[in-house]
């Protein structure tokens, strides 16, 4: 906010002095400002946190793993052929703990309770 006033303030009188908008400082300043911009709303933006579905609570477990394992591979699927599929990290992580948790209101039990339960079973199965 300091910044943006300070350019506020400054470009006025830069240009009732006649100064070229087009010099090289003028230009780092912009730049400056603009990723300082940026930065504060990065900041702010919401953070998306995963949450359980209530419409899955009546299925076996099975089918819940079933279902998110189908909509995950289904995504990663999509977008193999992008050079950046490994952002899709993110999204493997929101839908495994959104599995998890869909899984713990059904047993009304935690997520890491759920989370070394399915450990067990995909090491034991």
């Amino acid at each position: 906010m300091g910044l943006k006033l300070i350019f506020l303030i400054v470009t006025p009188a830069v240009s009732v002095l006649g100064l070229s908008r087009r010099e090289a400082w003028w230009k780092d300043a912009e730049i400056l400002i603009l990723r300082h911009q940026l930065a504060v709303a990065l900041r702010e933006r919401p953070r998306v946190h995963p949450w359980h579905r209530p419409p899955l609570l009546n299925l076996d477990d099975y089918d819940i793993v079933r279902i998110y394992a189908a909509e995950y591979r289904g995504i990663v699927n999509y977008y193999l052929l992008a050079h950046n599929v490994w952002r899709l990290a993110t999204l493997r992580w929101n839908a495994e703990t959104s599995m998890l948790k869909t899984l713990a209101a059904k047993h009304k039990s935690t997520v890491a309770t759920m989370a070394a339960r399915q450990w067990l079973l995909a090491q034991y199965s």
